[in-house]
């Protein structure tokens, strides 16, 4: 058969990892001086890595992948940005360039079968030599991790028929064999339309160390979904590589090599000088007509640095403590960091998504009324608009929005609409049955939950969504709260069994393609109760959409599969088991005088493509580029007549910055023009000091570079004003009782100056309401004589909504001023704490059985179970309501198990 899609260049996968974790501590690097003369990368990071197991599903997160997983590992083959398949680890001299061969004839009874030949003197960064047994012992022991799908999909057989990796006459249920030691061979147990670009992209670990970390038990066996008891097939350990001393669970044959991990602190990675691509031209891949080698060309080592929230990483490379931060700028930092000529900051397409998901494994969460009055209740423009300062686009279907032929435009969740939501709930008996002001299940039962979400110093915009859709939610009734978590207790609660949430607020970073992930997170056999290297946290069952599901893996034709693709979406967004939230438009920032070669693909900035290419700004022993020229241009947005900028121009070529160029800078206003003249320095720039001429208006800036034959050009239009554009407005919000009890009250003072600190009379001042858990009146007011207007915070009544902690209040204000050409908008925050005095009120149960064992040979095999309930204290708890929760495999099963209150 011909195999035509499976070899297709057109399709690009990158595994799925979770996007998002919480908190650290400031690791504080060398100076700015010192960082220059060295060949180190410095990155913040908001979060660490939980540990450096790269296989770990549990824990399978983008800050693995970013400091282990994408750097110290390498895969049979690989995928450009254009998406074009190229050989990683297989041999390029081999199979007519591609170093694979599709057997004509396949091996009864495989529906394809596949030779993959391997590179010849491969090596681990220990010195091990690579093999066909490492490539076998890799897709044999991971078919239980984080890349199970794309192992199973295709290789996964019912009946064990294939030598085991640990020898002798012990079988295995996934189709993978050694052919001598530089051939591996693969047995398709169905047509898998990604077996290429997905199966074929498994990271390759040491058999020498891996094999004395197998977990002793035996892992699911995907046809029966039951422990495997017909052949040898057991998973790796998971545990390993948790403990700072077990670095050896990070070596693989990639170039890079983790030296050191300081939880919370700081992770090191340093190429390795024994990688086996050193110097090898075959070790290197050709996009368009720049050659990419394996082997970074000036980068020698990156240092992670973990810091306590994402304010304190932007302030940190302002400062040049750091040379990036992979997470987006937040909108309020884009306006700062662009004033800096140091940092060159670009738009990357984002290929993940943002969602909230709903557990329907429980009531009430399973009634699908109760979701959508949910889903009503989220004003998804107040999150694209304000929250995220239009960076962002609403979120509609379950997948990156990057191919836009995979879009299903009719698939759309629920709007927003408080008042429909109410009717809604009121039409299917969803309401308040004891009159304490909230609604109740259908069956009299209290609804009473909190959204998950992560603190607002690893992501705000998640966390004053969360916040959001809790007040819009009790608004029509529902008593449902935000509660800010670390993303670890997230991920526990949400992907490992039992899993234990009611709604959570996460997101994904993901392939480019549907088809690579949908299977794992809609997927009846994808639920992470039955099957834990799943990703269907939401407990979504749809036996309809599993039947497209398997459809969609083995179809080979584009557009049909695109079409059932859709199909999938659009019931999954009828069904809402996750309601996307959006999909965000990264703003990557970095320090153009630190490294400068960054290759913009989604993403992000930070990929393998840059840190094979990334150089110092005038580095040594660098060719000039021949090819076109690239001109960026700092300047202000607006100005002031009579008044002095500075504009500063950078020029670069094939990445590299161009030193000894000509810069011309053009001026236009009206019919008058003039012009100056420069050259760049060794770091590429150019700049300039213009005197703003007197006029009001836009004046147009146009940069030419030239350098020999090649010549760049860009423009930039800056509003000059006879006076100041803007009065320098700033807005300022205190307290003299930041900390208050329940019931309380705090007077909150809003300031507003201009540049010389003088007071603005008449400026109105808004409070953002919707982010308060308490209330704030009057919601807006405008400034007196003396620039201020005072607003009255009361804090809730009772400490109920927040038991066992105190309350963080976080108002948001803003002020716009028009009264000149152009209008300027201010914004402030303060922190109000109110403290909660009550004793906590937490309850511990202990669990105790008689008979620990039942036998189902004996009929009414019983056992007593007691319950003792103490309070935080540990005294007994009287009148507690205990209930009986059968595990999942029993539930509803009356015939089997019958609980009896003694």
């Amino acid at each position: 058969m011909q195999l035509v899609f499976l070899r297709s260049p057109a399709i690009r996968v990158i595994a799925i990892t979770l996007a998002l974790l919480g908190s650290g501590m400031i690791f504080l690097v060398g100076s700015a001086a010192a960082q220059t003369q060295s060949s180190e990368i410095v990155i913040g990071l908001q979060n660490d890595m939980t540990d450096m197991n790269t296989w770990n599903p549990g824990t399978n997160t983008v800050w693995k992948s970013y400091m282990v997983g994408s750097l110290n590992f390498e895969s049979l083959l690989g995928t450009d940005p254009d998406g074009n398949l190229f050989p990683y680890l297989a041999d390029p001299a081999r199979g007519g360039g591609t170093g694979y061969s599709v057997l004509a004839t396949p091996v009864a009874p495989d529906a394809a079968t596949v030779d993959v030949f391997i590179r010849p003197l491969v090596t681990f960064t220990d010195g091990q030599a690579m093999t066909a047994a490492d490539v076998v012992f890799s897709f044999q022991t991971q078919g239980w991790g984080t890349s199970s799908s794309f192992i199973n999909e295709a290789l996964w057989w019912d009946a064990p028929r294939f030598a085991h990796w640990t020898g002798g006459a012990a079988k295995s249920h996934i189709g993978v064999e050694a052919i001598g030691t530089d051939t591996v061979r693969f047995h398709l147990s169905k047509t898998y339309a990604l077996f290429f670009v997905a199966t074929l992209s498994i990271l390759i670990m040491p058999k020498h160390i891996w094999l004395n970390h197998i977990d002793s038990n035996p892992p699911l066996n995907f046809t029966s979904l039951t422990p495997i008891t017909d052949a040898a097939d057991r998973s790796i350990d998971f545990g390993f590589g948790g403990t700072a001393s077990q670095l050896d669970a990070t070596i693989g044959t990639g170039p890079w090599k983790t030296v050191s991990w300081s939880r919370n602190q700081a992770t090191q990675v340093v190429v390795s000088p024994t990688y086996w691509g050193k110097g090898r031209a075959d070790a290197s891949v050709l996009v368009g007509t720049t050659k990419y080698n394996f082997y970074p060309d000036h980068l020698r080592s990156i240092r992670f640095s973990i810091y306590s929230s994402l304010d304190v990483i932007s302030l940190a490379l302002q400062s040049g403590e750091i040379d990036t931060l992979i997470w987006p700028l937040l909108p309020g930092f884009l306006s700062q960091v662009h004033s800096n000529p140091s940092i060159s900051v670009e738009q990357v397409t984002d290929s993940g998504m943002f969602y909230m998901a709903f557990n329907l494994r429980r009531k009430p969460w399973n009634d699908l009324d109760l979701r959508t009055a949910i889903s009503m209740a989220i004003d998804k423009d107040y999150i694209v608009n304000v929250l995220m300062g239009g960076l962002g686009i609403k979120g509609t279907v379950p997948h990156s929005i990057v191919r836009s032929e995979y879009i299903n435009q009719t698939a759309k969740p629920p709007d927003f609409d408080l008042a429909g939501a109410r009717a809604l709930l009121d039409r299917v008996g969803i309401i308040d049955r004891n009159g304490d002001g909230f609604r109740d299940y259908k069956d009299g039962s209290p609804i009473r939950t909190a959204i998950l979400t992560p603190p607002k110093d690893y992501d705000p915009i998640r966390a004053d969504a969360g916040i959001m859709i809790s007040n819009n939610l009790k608004k029509i009734g529902l008593n449902i709260d935000a509660a800010p978590v670390t993303f670890d207790t997230i991920v526990a609660k949400a992907f490992l069994p039992p899993v234990d949430f009611d709604i959570y607020i996460l997101g994904f970073s993901l392939g480019a393609l549907p088809e690579g992930y949908l299977k794992d997170f809609f997927g009846s056999s994808q639920d992470v109760n039955i099957n834990p290297a799943g990703s269907n946290s939401a407990g979504y069952h749809n036996a309809a959409v599993d039947a497209k599901l398997e459809t969609m893996l083995v179809t080979l034709d584009n557009n049909a599969r695109i079409q059932i693709v859709k199909d999938i979406v659009g019931q999954v967004v009828k069904d809402i088991p996750w309601n996307i939230l959006y999909y965000r438009k990264n703003l990557n920032a970095y320090r153009n005088d630190r490294w400068v070669g960054w290759v913009n693909t989604p993403p992000l900035l930070y990929n393998f493509w840059s840190l094979s290419k990334l150089s110092r700004p005038g580095a040594t022993g660098v060719q000039l580029p021949s090819g076109a020229i690239t001109v960026s241009m700092t300047a202000p947005e607006r100005a002031i007549a009579g008044g002095t900028v500075t504009v500063d121009v950078f020029g670069s070529r094939d990445f590299a910055p161009i030193s000894g160029a000509s810069v011309w800078l053009n001026r236009t206003y009206g019919v008058q023009t003039d012009s100056s003249s420069a050259t760049t320095d060794v770091s590429g720039h150019a700049r300039f000091s213009l005197a703003v001429p007197f006029i009001q208006g836009d004046l147009s800036l146009k940069a030419t570079v030239v350098k020999g034959a090649s010549t760049g050009t860009t423009t930039k239009v800056m509003q000059i004003s006879v006076k100041l554009p803007i009065p320098i407005v700033r807005l300022d919000l205190a307290t003299t009782t930041p900390v208050i009890g329940v019931g309380g009250t705090a007077q909150v003072t809003a300031s507003v100056t201009d540049s010389s600190g003088g007071p603005i009379q008449g400026a109105v001042v808004k409070i953002d309401t919707t982010l308060v858990f308490g209330t704030i009146s009057p919601a807006s007011g405008t400034t007196g004589a003396n620039g201020k207007v005072v607003f009255t915070y009361s804090a809730p009544a009772n400490a109920n909504g927040f038991p066992n902690q105190h309350l963080l209040e976080v108002l948001k204000a803003n002020t716009t001023w028009d009264q000149t050409i152009v209008t300027d908008t201010q914004k402030a925050s303060l922190l109000l704490f109110v403290e909660n005095d009550n004793a906590p009120d937490w309850l511990t149960a202990d669990v105790n059985a008689s008979k620990l064992v039942l036998s189902t040979a004996v009929p009414g095999d019983s056992t007593t179970i007691s319950v003792t309930v103490r309070d935080f204290a540990g005294s007994p708890r009287q009148g507690a309501n205990v209930t009986a929760i059968l595990p999942d495999s029993e539930a509803g099963s009356a015939t089997n198990v019958t609980v009896s209150r003694a």
